[in-house]
């Protein structure tokens, strides 16, 4: 079994930084002090990595990312915080756009899917769609268990 892990660098300091999961199913997470810690993805694991910092003059960079956590055989790119790197499915930043992205994220928790359980050629559509300026499509139940359908066939065919 490959034992390769993605490390996610987790900090807080308040009003200046915040770096933290919004989504994302941790094989384990290791706390180095009260505001700093550390999270571990498996090979395939989708998850939601948000970026803010600030100054005295307010917000400086707002960064949203959804990755999927790779072994070294895959294109990899790297991402701060993200260590040795991860596939980008979702990079997007600036206010706007990530509250757009959070309304989608709410929409698609309200049907009833965890998050990084959603497709990943969704991710995506909906990366292209909001840099763009378009409106994501919604994820519906039957594209989710088309997904499911897919991932169960691609897992057969791996063993």
């Amino acid at each position: 079994m490959n034992s390769f892990l993605t490390r996610v660098h987790i900090y807080f300091k308040r009003d200046f930084l915040n770096y933290y999961i919004r989504f994302g199913n941790a094989k384990y997470k290791k706390r180095i002090t009260s505001q700093e810690a550390f999270e571990y993805y498996s090979i395939g694991e989708i998850f939601g990595y948000i970026r803010w910092e600030a100054n005295e003059y307010g917000t400086q960079s707002w960064r949203f990312v959804v990755l999927q956590a790779c072994d070294i055989s895959t294109k990899i790119y790297k991402i701060a915080g993200i260590n040795p790197g991860a596939k980008v499915l979702v990079d997007i930043s600036g206010k706007d756009r990530i509250y757009k992205f959070f309304n989608l994220l709410d929409e698609i928790e309200s049907i009833g899917i965890d998050l990084f359980d959603v497709a990943p050629w969704y991710w995506e559509q909906v990366n292209a769609r909001i840099n763009s300026s378009f409106p994501p499509l919604p994820y519906k139940i039957s594209h989710h268990k088309a997904w499911l359908l897919e991932r169960e066939t691609l897992r057969g065919s791996a063993k």
